[in-house]
C-alpha cells in the first residue's frame, strides 16, 4: 500500500466531499493537525479501512504546510492517535504505506516503532 496522496489536483468540492464521507464513516478516524499557539490547520492525520472484526486498521500522516515540516507535529499527533488505536479502539495492527524514497517519513515511522514488512515494486507510477 504506497500513498497517493497529490496524485491528482482536486477542487474545493472534491475535498469536502471526501471530508464529508471520512467524517460520517464508523471506520474513519480523520483529524486536523493544527499548531497550539495560532491554531493554524498544517495537515491531516487518520486512521482509515477499520476492520473491526480483525482488529486492524491503516494510517495515514501528510503535514501539507512545508513550514510546519521537522517541528514535530506528525510526531506528535501520530503518536496520540496510535495510543488511542491500540488503548481506545482495541486495534491489535496498524498497516502503513511509504514510498521508500520519503526519509522523513521513513524516520518518523520508525520511531513510532513501524517494522518494514516487504516492499512493493512498481506498484506506483510517478512522472
Amino acid at each position: 500500500m504506497l500513498s497517493e496522496h497529490a496524485q491528482f489536483p482536486h477542487s474545493r468540492r472534491d475535498l469536502e466531499i471526501y471530508a464529508e464521507s471520512r467524517n460520517s464513516s464508523p471506520s474513519h478516524v480523520w483529524l486536523a493537525i493544527t499548531e497550539s499557539q495560532s491554531g493554524l490547520h498544517v495537515g491531516n492525520i487518520e486512521l482509515f479501512d477499520i476492520d473491526w472484526v480483525h482488529r486492524k486498521c491503516k494510517y495515514a500522516v501528510i503535514l501539507g504546510e512545508k513550514a510546519a515540516r521537522g517541528k514535530g507535529y506528525a510526531l506528535e499527533a501520530s503518536f496520540l492517535l496510535l495510543r488511542h488505536a491500540f488503548s481506545k479502539l482495541n486495534l491489535n495492527r496498524v498497516e502503513l504505506g511509504v514510498h521508500e524514497h520519503n526519509i522523513p517519513a521513513r524516520k518518523l515511522y520508525e520511531r513510532l516503532g513501524f517494522a518494514e514488512e516487504g516492499k512493493q515494486r512498481q506498484a506506483f507510477f510517478r512522472n
